[in-house]
């Protein structure tokens, strides 16, 4: 259906406050040549056993013109990548999920990821709008969870929501963003304790998702 490479790199920063965002920006650039251009992956592996905290550097290529196109950074290089098979009204789906769990870990939060799924390729806003709304009444069912907020955001020129969700009976937060492009609907979420709900590595992971 679709192929899907992952290319996970570590970026060692030996002082990140004395990088600007250019120069980082920069630097996961060169990154992401270095790690597309490197068939060894035994190398790859040792690189992520020796450096836990490092940051996860993800990028979904395919030769699909339909299939996902994006990069996000984790804040860590632990990920993990599966696929959810998913129940609708309309039958069973495949939910592709690459995924950070932070639990009892030196983290703000618990937990970050990325999931994604094939819908009706549209351009038709008001279809849009009912993905947006559907995929949002579908996440609360399922987390048992209540929406706090609502707003309209954008991803270069591609509109999108973001959610403020309270897990109940848990003193938690979700922070979700949702995005449409080209038949794919994306779903970045990171899992915060009440006390962290606005906090740095949350913010840098949700605007580091980029299409490409």
């Amino acid at each position: 259906m679709k192929v899907l490479f992952v290319l996970v790199g570590l970026l060692f920063i030996g002082s990140c406050e004395q990088h600007s965002e250019k120069e980082e920006n920069k630097e996961l650039t060169e990154l992401m040549d270095r790690i597309k251009t490197n068939k060894d992956t035994n190398a790859m592996k040792e690189l992520m056993e020796k450096a836990d905290d490092s940051n996860g550097f993800f990028v979904s290529t395919s030769k699909d013109v339909d299939s996902a196109h994006f990069r996000i950074v984790f804040p860590c290089a632990n990920i993990q990548e599966k696929t959810l098979k998913m129940n609708s009204k309309d039958g069973r789906f495949n939910v592709y999920q690459i995924f950070a769990n932070r639990q009892y870990k030196s983290d703000d939060n618990f937990a970050y990821s990325v999931n994604y799924h094939f819908l009706e390729n549209t351009k038709d806003q008001q279809v849009i709008n009912s993905f947006f709304d559907n995929q949002r009444d579908d996440l609360l069912s399922r987390v048992n969870g209540k929406l706090e907020s609502e707003q309209i955001i954008e991803l270069q020129g591609i509109e999108g929501r973001k959610l403020y969700i309270s897990l109940d009976h848990m003193d938690t937060k979700m922070t979700t963003n949702f995005y449409y492009r080209y038949g794919v609907f994306y779903n970045i979420t990171v899992i915060t304790p009440n006390e962290y709900l606005f906090n740095k590595k949350s913010s840098n992971f949700l605007k580091s998702f980029k299409f490409i």
